[in-house]
């Protein structure tokens, strides 16, 4: 029996590419890691994921692009940044998260993965501001949280006002602050990937 080889495809130019970027610390110790372990030892989401920052920043190294950007391991940092505290050489792999999933989403990988933020760039784009407490979807933490986040969420409210707190919505943004952010939104390209976004919809549909 021959076993089939599956063959890895190194892009030299992954790393320096990532350097590059102007979101990425010029002190970033990317370059100097040990693999030592304690990015990914403090990581909360290794406790409860497939994610790995010591393995990811390791495929980074090596080059290993494709397979980096497929990954859904990318979608699952929650962007903490322990591991840039607990890193001895000053890296950060919590920024380099960052970048990995714009580089994903060009090149057509994780769209699926953001079609639960949808509302929130809607929310952004019409008041200037992201969710708010109503407008979180009830289901999206439901089977996480229980039954009490569900009837929390049903009388959100009520709850606030007899905690003495202002209703939501929040505070209203100013119109003209509001036609600023839109602005910046659009020349980001907000409306070209909530059309991304709808079309993963009706393909789950």
């Amino acid at each position: 029996m021959i076993n089939k080889l599956k063959l890895i495809r190194y892009d030299r130019n992954f790393l320096q590419k990532l350097l590059e970027d102007v979101r990425v610390p010029k002190n970033i110790g990317l370059k100097k890691c040990i693999q030592c372990g304690n990015c990914t030892s403090a990581c909360p989401a290794t406790r409860y994921t497939p994610y790995h920052p010591r393995k990811l920043v390791h495929d980074i190294l090596t080059g290993q692009k494709e397979k980096v950007l497929e990954s859904e391991d990318i979608w699952l940092c929650f962007s903490c940044f322990t591991c840039n505290l607990r890193c001895p050489r000053s890296n950060n792999p919590g920024i380099l998260i960052h970048i990995l999933r714009d580089l994903a989403l060009s090149r057509g990988f994780g769209w699926k993965k953001i079609i639960p933020f949808k509302n929130y760039l809607v929310s952004l784009i019409k008041f200037g501001i992201g969710l708010t407490p109503l407008s979180v979807p009830t289901e999206l933490f439901e089977e996480e949280l229980g039954e009490e986040w569900k009837q929390m969420k049903q009388n959100l409210p009520d709850l606030l006002k007899n905690l003495g707190m202002d209703p939501v919505p929040p505070r209203e943004i100013p119109q003209d602050a509001r036609d600023q952010i839109k602005k910046i939104l659009e020349l980001a390209g907000i409306n070209e990937s909530l059309e991304k976004i709808e079309e993963m919809e009706k393909e789950m549909e």
